[in-house]
C-alpha cells in the first residue's frame, strides 16, 4: 500500500497573487513602509566580496 494515492488528488489550479493584493490597505506594514526610509539599511547589509 502506498502513502499517497493519485486518483484521489485534485488539482483545482494556480492561485496567481502579488504580495500588495495579500496585504490588506490597512495593515501597520503598509503605514511602516510610507513612513521609513529605509534607503539607510542598504550599505549595513550590502555583501563584500
Amino acid at each position: 500500500m502506498t502513502m499517497t494515492n493519485r486518483e484521489n488528488v485534485k488539482f483545482d489550479g494556480i492561485i496567481l497573487s502579488t504580495l500588495d493584493d495579500l496585504v490588506p490597505q490597512d495593515h501597520l506594514v503598509r503605514i511602516l513602509e510610507k513612513t521609513i526610509d529605509w534607503k539607510f539599511i542598504y550599505p549595513l547589509v550590502k555583501t563584500t566580496l
